[in-house]
């Protein structure tokens, strides 16, 4: 969710129309992926052939790990991602 937010900042819409917007985001959705990889050491939001996305349970694990990483690249806001990152944290002990 903050990944596909983050995407659309620029547009600061849910959805993007025009072609410029589109190209907007893929390229902000691009330059996000580039920076997670290189900084962090993480594939986010790709395709895996016959299996979904790279997007799964470890990979929010380690994106929530470093909160203040995750809003410097995504621009999200620093306090949304470390809250975010605490309700996951939580969950993850009280489950069994």
């Amino acid at each position: 969710m903050i990944l596909h937010v983050a995407y659309k900042l620029d547009n600061k819409k849910g959805r993007a129309l025009s072609k410029h917007e589109k190209e907007s985001v893929q390229d902000r959705k691009k330059k996000i992926q580039e920076e997670c990889w290189a900084k962090m050491g993480l594939m986010l939001d790709f395709v895996k052939q016959g299996h979904g996305t790279t997007n799964d349970g470890n990979s929010a694990r380690r994106f929530f790990r470093e909160p203040k990483e995750a809003a410097k690249i995504t621009q999200v806001d620093f306090d949304l991602i470390s809250r975010l990152a605490l309700i996951l944290e939580v969950h993850k002990k009280k489950s069994f």
